[in-house]
């Protein structure tokens, strides 16, 4: 599911807020917090371990922050 909403901005750039949710099996809350966002660090097999790097740092170009729930 994606979904997305625009918040109320006192400044004349806009903000929106993106949300993605799967059913995957989900991560530990120590993943989360240690490894989540540290290149080349995985918890999938197969995996390379640089999608949410690389997404927290496109993301942080542009002034926003990636938030994790699981």
């Amino acid at each position: 599911m994606v979904r997305t909403r625009a918040l109320e901005s006192t400044s004349h750039e806009p903000k929106i807020v993106v949300e993605i949710a799967d059913d995957g099996a989900g991560m530990s809350a120590e993943f989360v917090r240690e490894e989540l966002f540290t290149p080349f660090s995985t918890n999938k097999n197969g995996g390379m371990g640089l999608g949410m790097y690389t997404t927290r740092r496109i993301v942080g170009f542009h002034d926003g922050d990636v938030l994790v729930d699981s």
